[in-house]
């Protein structure tokens, strides 16, 4: 798994490639540990090759870590597998989850996706 993150003063991206399992726990957390205070949280998911129980765990522990700090906006996803997503919603995660489709965004609102992907 390797990372990549880009932030501002209100918006954190985090981009995730690779398999995301047990092997990767550590530097998983790690990788999310920005998203802790980010008014805009966004998650990059479209070079994501694989992903288990270990990714909704640190999806969980990141969701409490914003909770801690009062942080109430939903963390974005983009570019995710339609299983990871729809694993997601069956386990009540879409409550604090937003799945964007970059392709569908782009369609309803141009700019703001293609802020959202580009960041």
């Amino acid at each position: 798994m390797t990372v990549s993150l880009a932030a501002d003063r209100l918006t954190t991206t985090v981009r995730l490639r690779g398999e995301l399992d047990l092997r990767a726990r550590e530097y998983l957390d790690l990788a999310m540990d920005p998203l802790a205070n980010a008014p805009l949280a966004i998650i990059d998911m479209s070079r994501v090759t694989y992903a288990d129980a270990t990714f909704l765990a640190a999806v969980t522990r990141l969701r409490w870590a914003r909770d801690v700090r009062g942080c109430t906006e939903r963390i974005h996803i983009v570019g995710a597998d339609r299983a990871i997503a729809h694993v997601c919603s069956l386990v009540g995660f879409d409550q604090y989850l937003h799945f964007v489709d970059p392709v569908v965004a782009i369609r309803k609102e141009p700019l703001a996706a293609l802020a959202l992907v580009l960041r």
